[in-house]
């Protein structure tokens, strides 16, 4: 069903000012207002430093604090918070188990046995955005590939047909000698096929940091495939970190780079526990707290009937 179906109004305020943009949601006297794209594109964020709700809460769209006095709250969990609490100039709504819920992912078919077993090789993979593919993670990507013989890695995304990408790629890998031979890119946009499908093609999936997978994560264990993850102390060193939690699969996080490259070696050598999370990870991440949305409702409006109280809203 449509979100519009749900709510009683929509109003598109993009050719607004700041200030008359805040006075519209005043005008409208929102009790608890949510903003979800921080300093991403199109962003309303100013906005809010007018304080124009009671309440305002960030969550969701941008991995970090806003900064913002204004901002009173931001929604996380208790693996994704920060270690530190003064990191946040938000306090921090803590849900109980995951800050977010995907109702349900799209169906698509993988095959039983994992790649190896039809290349003859390892392959190891990514679908996240180039914006996270940082010096430090292509050097470890690195490490784990020369301690694989003869394994691939497989790039994914609408921006590999870019040949910039391919040829900085190219050249990071070499810095740490992975030839340019051991390196596949396909833009999946260009072809009849899901992104999802490409996971098919896909061993191990390798996260990116500092900034990991979220969204992307979740997806490639949809998929059945593991994903090894780094995690740090601040919230967007955590992402992954909170969605491997949540499915139990703690042994796949690492908290330096050692430990990272022995877990992605290490599985690649295990096929056996390849086709058994090929087999399991589906079930288990729609059994687990990220895919329990009736669970996630009624955690998300006892914390919304906590602020209420707490902030004497009932008329």
């Amino acid at each position: 069903m449509q979100i519009k179906s749900k709510v009683a109004d929509f109003k598109v305020l993009s050719t607004t000012n700041d200030r008359e943009f805040a006075a519209s949601i005043r005008e409208d006297e929102i009790d608890i207002l949510f903003e979800l794209n921080g300093f991403t594109n199109d962003s309303r964020l100013k906005a809010l430093a007018y304080k124009p709700a009671p309440i305002q809460i960030f969550w969701l769209g941008f991995p970090f604090t806003t900064g913002l006095e204004a901002m009173d709250y931001i929604l996380l969990d208790p693996h994704v918070k920060p270690e530190n609490a003064n990191w946040t100039s938000e306090a921090v709504l803590e849900m109980p188990e995951s800050w977010v819920a995907f109702d349900e992912f799209s169906a698509e078919p993988i095959s039983e046995r994992p790649p190896m077993e039809r290349n003859g090789f390892v392959t190891f993979g990514s679908q996240n955005s180039p914006y996270k593919l940082t010096k430090g993670t292509i050097a470890l990507w690195a490490r784990v590939l020369k301690e694989v013989p003869g394994s691939r890695f497989l790039y994914v995304r609408p921006e590999a047909d870019s040949a910039i990408i391919r040829q900085n790629l190219s050249d990071e890998f070499a810095k740490h000698d992975v030839g340019a031979e051991r390196l596949f890119f396909v833009n999946n946009r260009k072809t009849e096929f899901s992104h999802l499908s490409f996971y098919d093609e896909f061993d191990v999936s390798l996260d990116t940091f500092p900034l990991t997978g979220g969204t992307t994560t979740c997806e490639t264990l949809w998929m059945g495939i593991p994903v090894v993850t780094k995690y740090g102390p601040s919230i967007h060193q955590r992402l992954g970190y909170s969605h491997m939690v949540n499915l139990n699969l703690q042994e796949l996080c690492a908290d330096n780079d050692e430990d990272y490259v022995r877990i992605a070696v290490e599985l690649a050598n295990d096929p056996e526990t390849l086709v058994f999370l090929r087999r399991e990870l589906p079930s288990g991440l729609q059994g687990s707290a990220i895919c329990r949305t009736q669970d996630y409702v009624q955690a998300f409006q006892k914390k919304m009937e906590m602020l209420v109280e707490r902030h004497g809203l009932r008329s």
